[in-house]
């Protein structure tokens, strides 16, 4: 009766350490999928900012361009 019991203590302890190693896999597994959404949240917020960016060098560009039609028809006024 005696290594019964000792088996029956060996198999719970076996099941509470295997209980322990499932949920510490979970966390790993959890913690992996938050980096990859943080990881895919970072990218699209880089993509909207290079796309600003990029928004805003034609918008400059367009101002710089009108400003120059601007100097040409004040000029042409001039003379």
């Amino acid at each position: 009766m005696n290594e019964s019991a000792v088996a029956m203590e060996h198999s719970k302890n076996a099941s509470s350490k295997l209980e322990e190693i499932t949920n510490e896999f979970d966390n790993v597994i959890n913690d992996l999928k938050n980096r990859t959404d943080i990881g895919n949240q970072l990218n699209k917020s880089e993509d909207m900012v290079i796309e600003s960016t990029e928004d805003l060098i034609n918008s400059t560009k367009k101002l710089q361009d009108l400003k120059e039609e601007l100097d040409k028809i004040l000029h042409t006024c001039k003379l």
